[in-house]
Parts: structure tokens; sequence; C-alpha cells
């Protein structure tokens, strides 16, 4: 469950951002992770 919900994260992040930048990603999801601990 958690896979598909980071898949859909990185198309939503994707999608606002127009690009796909690596790192750009990693310290999203990052953010993302310290929001939800």
């Amino acid at each position: 469950m958690k896979g598909a919900t980071l898949i859909g994260d990185t198309l939503k992040y994707r999608e606002i951002t127009g690009t796909i930048d690596d790192k750009g990603m990693q310290r999203w999801s990052e953010s993302k992770l310290e929001m939800a601990i």
C-alpha cells in the first residue's frame, strides 16, 4: 500500500513541477516522510 502511495506522490510531484529532478524529488520525499512521522 505504501509503495502505491509513493508512486502516486511521485506522479503528483512530476505533474506539479512539470519536470523530473531526482534531487528535488528526493528532498520532496524526505520532507513528506518527516511530516508523516
